[in-house]
């Protein structure tokens, strides 16, 4: 999914923001997994448990609004902090589909899923190849008039 959200970047935009745009969307795609720091020594561990602190959508939503209205666009800054923060609300979205869910009120309490999609089902192939509807439908916008 964030192979097609990068892709989408290099439909819309100029090359240079769009290779930053990408590069940030596939360090981002999963960023919620790798930022809370596991280790594999006898199982695995964690600094922060999985689907806890990173999984909880409300500071990367809060990310994404303070990078659109600070004044950094269009800067070498602001194109791969897009990319890695909507890749990684990506993410987010499709654990929320999953039926193990993300936290929605408190970042160590219940977590809620839409159950939906289940990992390695068809489901999950019909899901990704529709993000790639995406990208489709912005190079058909921008040169197939």
């Amino acid at each position: 999914m964030a192979a097609a959200m990068a892709a989408t970047g290099f439909a819309l935009l100029s090359p240079g923001p769009a290779a930053l745009f990408a590069g940030g969307c596939l360090a981002g795609a999963c960023a919620p997994d790798w930022l809370e720091i596991t280790w594999f020594r006898r199982g695995r561990n964690s600094l922060i448990p999985h689907r806890t602190l990173t999984h909880w959508p409300w500071p990367w939503f809060a990310s994404l609004v303070l990078l659109l209205l600070v004044p950094l666009r269009p800067s070498v800054v602001f194109w791969p902090l897009i990319g890695f923060t909507g890749s990684a609300i990506l993410h987010l979205a499709a654990d929320l589909c999953a039926p193990t869910g993300i936290p929605l009120k408190n970042p160590f309490g219940s977590r809620y899923s839409l159950n939906l999609i289940h990992t390695g089902s068809p489901g999950e192939i019909v899901v990704t190849c529709a993000a790639w509807v995406v990208p489709a439908m912005a190079m058909l916008f921008r040169f197939g008039r």
